[in-house]
C-alpha cells in the first residue's frame, strides 16, 4: 500500500471517529428508504457493486426531475441520492465526481443538521483527495456558524493543518477543541500534552534543503544525494559521472573528437543533470518522510484521544444513573 493511500485511510478513520454522525447516508433511521431505487442501490452497495449502485441512485435523480414536471415532490430524496453517489465514488477514489455530488447533496439538503453532515462529508473528501486548501476555507466558513459543533470544527481544522504541515495552527486548533479548563479526565489532558509535544518537535525539526542538495550535486555529483541520506544513490551518481568524464577525456586524448562530443552531449549531460534533479527529489522525499511520520503520530493520537473521551463520557453517564 502506498504512503499516500495510507495517509488517506488514516485521515478517513480519524474524521469518522471525530464525527460519527457523518457518513450516515445508510442509517437505519433514514426517511427515504421507501424509494425502491434507493433500496436497490443500497443492496448493490452492500455487495460492493458500486457502479450498479451509482446507476440506481442516478435513477432516483432522474425520476425526481420527472416528478417535478408532473407536479410531484421528490425533493426530499435528492440530497440522500447525491450523498450515496458521492460515497460510492469516494470508495472508488474518484474524487472529482465524489466532490461534485457532495456539493449537490448540500445544495438539495432541507435541514440544518443535514447540511452540517453533508458539509463535513465534503470536507472529508477534500482532505482525502489532497485539496486541503479548499477544506480549510470550508471549515473557516463553518466556524462562523454558531449552530454547529465548535469542537468538531476545531478537530477537523486540526487534521487539515496537520495534513498541510502547519504544525502551530494544528496545535492551536487542538487546544480549541480541548480547552485546558474543560478537561475532566487526566488521561485526556496527558494525551493532549503528548500531541502538543509532537507538534513542537515537528515544527522545530530540521528539514533538508532541496536547492542545497541540487547545488551540492552540481559541484560534486552524488554529494546532494549523500546530504539527503541516500548513500547508494550518491555512490552511483559519482561512479557514473566520473566514468563518463574519464571516457570523454580518453576520447579527446586519442583525438576521437566526434565520439567525445557525443559522450558529452548525450550520456554525460543526461546523467549529470539527472544527478542534480535526483538530489533535489531525495531531499524532498526525506522531508516528506519526516512529515508523514509526525502526521501519522498525530492522527493516531487524535483517534486515541477521541476514543478515550468517548469512553470517559460513557462511564460518567453510567455512574450518574441511579
Amino acid at each position: 500500500m502506498s504512503r499516500r493511500r495510507e495517509t488517506i485511510l488514516a485521515v478517513m478513520v480519524v474524521l469518522i471517529a471525530i464525527s460519527p454522525a457523518t457518513w450516515t447516508v445508510w442509517a437505519d433511521g433514514d426517511n427515504y428508504q421507501d424509494d425502491p431505487a434507493l433500496r436497490m442501490g443500497d443492496l448493490y452497495y452492500g455487495e460492493g457493486a458500486l457502479d450498479q449502485a451509482i446507476t440506481e441512485y442516478k435513477r432516483v435523480l432522474f425520476f425526481s426531475q420527472e416528478g417535478k414536471r408532473d407536479g410531484k415532490n421528490y425533493g426530499e430524496t435528492v440530497s440522500a441520492a447525491h450523498a450515496r453517489i458521492a460515497a460510492c465514488y469516494q470508495a472508488q477514489q474518484r474524487w472529482p465526481q465524489a466532490i461534485f455530488h457532495h456539493r449537490r447533496a448540500i445544495q438539495s439538503a432541507n435541514t440544518l443538521g443535514e447540511i452540517e453532515d453533508r458539509e463535513f462529508d465534503l470536507i472529508t473528501a477534500l482532505l482525502a483527495s489532497g485539496r486541503d486548501r479548499e477544506a480549510e476555507l470550508h471549515l473557516l466558513r463553518l466556524r462562523e456558524l454558531a449552530a454547529l459543533d465548535a469542537r468538531k470544527v476545531a478537530l477537523y481544522l486540526c487534521v487539515t493543518y496537520t495534513y498541510r504541515g502547519q504544525w502551530s495552527n494544528a496545535a492551536e486548533q487542538l487546544r480549541r477543541a480541548f480547552p485546558s479548563g474543560e478537561i475532566a479526565d487526566d488521561r485526556v489532558e496527558k494525551q493532549i500534552e503528548q500531541l502538543e509535544l509532537v507538534l513542537e518537535e515537528a515544527q522545530s525539526a530540521r528539514r533538508k534543503s532541496p536547492n542545497g542538495a541540487a547545488w551540492l550535486s552540481t559541484v560534486v555529483p552524488g554529494a546532494g544525494q549523500l546530504y539527503a541520506g541516500e548513500p547508494w544513490d550518491a555512490l552511483n551518481a559519482l561512479a557514473v559521472n566520473a566514468g563518463l568524464v574519464t571516457l570523454i577525456c580518453a576520447a579527446v586524448k586519442q583525438e576521437w573528437y566526434l565520439e567525445g562530443a557525443f559522450l558529452f552531449l548525450y550520456p554525460l549531460r543526461r546523467y549529470y543533470l539527472g544527478n542534480r534533479n535526483n538530489a533535489r527529489l531525495a531531499a524532498e522525499a526525506d522531508n516528506l518522510a519526516v512529515d508523514e511520520q509526525v502526521r501519522q503520530q498525530l492522527l493516531d493520537g487524535i483517534l486515541s484521544l477521541v476514543e478515550t473521551e468517548d469512553l470517559h463520557q460513557q462511564t460518567t453517564r453510567r455512574t450518574a444513573v441511579p
